[in-house]
């Protein structure tokens, strides 16, 4: 996996924030001076790579297996221009680009889907975790790498 133009922070608190996630949806909302300082981003799973985190700025994000993508998959699955994700104000939504074996939101098969928080999308063997709340600010520098089983991982993706 490839990532061009995109910059990506690591670090073992999303993967702890993922695990204890489930509930997400349920959480009270923060007030609006603490939301200003929110962004979205995606968390890529792949069982053959390290898992990425992309905080998405403003704008379309390319997915596909070509080198000129945004988002580089190295995949046979995933087809060369395969889908994009679009962030302009508030809502962020993905669009499939006509790939061969389609672009799944939450296991539904999608053209194209609003991104609602933790939502997520599957790629060929890739699964992106659509972050809507992801604080910059107060992201934690990576203190050390968080290895995951086999179960663990399978657990996360099944999500």
């Amino acid at each position: 996996m490839v990532y061009n133009r995109l910059s990506y922070s690591q670090t073992s608190r999303g993967i702890q924030d993922l695990l204890a996630c489930s509930g997400s949806a349920d959480k009270t909302k923060q007030n609006n001076t603490e939301n200003q300082n929110t962004m979205p981003r995606v968390i890529i799973y792949s069982e053959s790579q390290e898992t990425q985190y992309l905080p998405l700025n403003e704008g379309t994000v390319t997915i596909g297996r070509k080198k000129d993508n945004d988002i580089q998959i190295d995949d046979p699955s995933v087809s060369a221009y395969h889908a994009k994700l679009v962030s302009f104000f508030k809502p962020t939504y993905v669009q499939d680009l006509r790939s061969t074996n389609g672009t799944y939101v939450n296991g539904a098969r999608v053209m194209e889907h609003t991104l609602e928080n933790d939502d997520v999308i599957t790629i060929g063997e890739h699964k992106i975790v659509f972050d809507k709340e992801y604080n910059a600010e107060n992201r934690a520098e990576p203190e050390h790498t968080v290895e995951l089983s086999n179960s663990a991982l399978h657990h996360i993706l099944k999500k």
